[in-house]
């Protein structure tokens, strides 16, 4: 990373992003809808309070602690009379001060329970040195996924943060509302999004989707009929973190993180991880199939 390696894993204005993300989370959770919130560069200055979110301080600073791994006895709330900025610097000295800084995700395991897993700040930032190729030419990037999630966190935050492209939190709405797109633009999705997305793309507009199970391959002739320039399907799990991507319906390429190791098991070197599964169907060496016969051109 050269002179990238001196700077912190995340920055302050980070911090309010992944802020302003739990605050709309807490509100969806007590209100079935999160009203609208200003964008983070305008929350800077404002407090909790006069942002609407008095009562809604316990769940929110709740969900971000669990995301940044701090035990709640190390860092109380904030006041309601704090504002953004000054609580986005408390979490980056308490995230900071974690050895090693890390970030928990929850997700849910095949039979529906909820689940935790803990990825540290080296490899979060090894994930989005190997998928950053697929941000080449981009401009800027709308992120309608929410930061709470290892694909949003790693798509919509990280990855931007390090190759220093401008990041725009979006709502998930069909046709990405006060957000238009612009040319060189590329959009992190979820595919329930995807799916309904009805925003007119410019020139050399892209788009980037997480999958499971693995989209159809119609989705791919789609975007590029609509105009996008390309769509990536990225598929992986909070467990695993990004395993493989494609741009086409046929096999991932696994990323450059991992290996294959034998014919149901893919190896991450730096850890030694070794994650095993009974649905990987190798194809060549570094190509795979989630499911035998679901992710072919069709």
């Amino acid at each position: 990373m050269g002179a990238d390696e001196k700077k912190p894993f995340l920055s302050p204005y980070d911090f309010i992003r992944i802020a302003r993300s739990a605050s709309l989370a807490a509100l969806r959770a007590a209100l079935g809808s999160a009203p609208p919130l200003p964008r983070p560069l305008e929350l800077e200055d404002r407090t909790l309070a006069s942002a609407g979110l008095t009562r809604f301080i316990p769940a929110l600073h709740g969900t971000v602690l669990d995301l940044l791994a701090i035990p709640a006895e190390e860092m109380p709330p904030p006041e309601p009379s704090e504002t953004f900025a000054a609580y986005g610097a408390s979490l980056a000295a308490a995230f900071s001060a974690r050895r090693p800084p890390a970030l928990a995700f929850t997700d849910r395991d095949a039979l529906g329970a909820p689940r935790r897993t803990v990825h540290t700040a080296a490899m979060l930032a090894e994930e989005a040195d190997s998928a950053s190729f697929l941000f080449s030419g981009r401009r800027r990037v709308l992120c309608a996924v929410p930061l709470l999630h290892s694909y949003g966190f790693v798509f919509g935050l990280l990855i931007p943060r390090r190759l220093r492209v401008p990041a725009v939190d979006v709502p998930p709405s069909p046709a990405l509302s006060g957000h238009p797109l612009q040319k060189g633009d590329l959009a992190v999705l979820f595919p329930q999004l995807l799916k309904v997305l009805t925003a007119p793309p410019p020139p050399d507009a892209a788009l980037i989707s997480s999958s499971s199970p693995p989209l159809e391959g119609r989705y791919f002739k789609t975007a590029r009929s609509a105009g996008y320039l390309s769509l990536a399907e990225i598929y992986g799990t909070a467990l695993t973190g990004s395993l493989g991507w494609r741009k086409t319906g046929g096999p991932y390429e696994l990323f450059g993180h991992f290996i294959r190791k034998g014919e149901k098991s893919i190896l991450r070197p730096s850890t030694g991880t070794v994650l095993a599964s009974s649905r990987l169907l190798w194809r060549r060496e570094r190509h795979f199939s989630r499911y035998e016969g679901q992710d072919e051109e069709r």
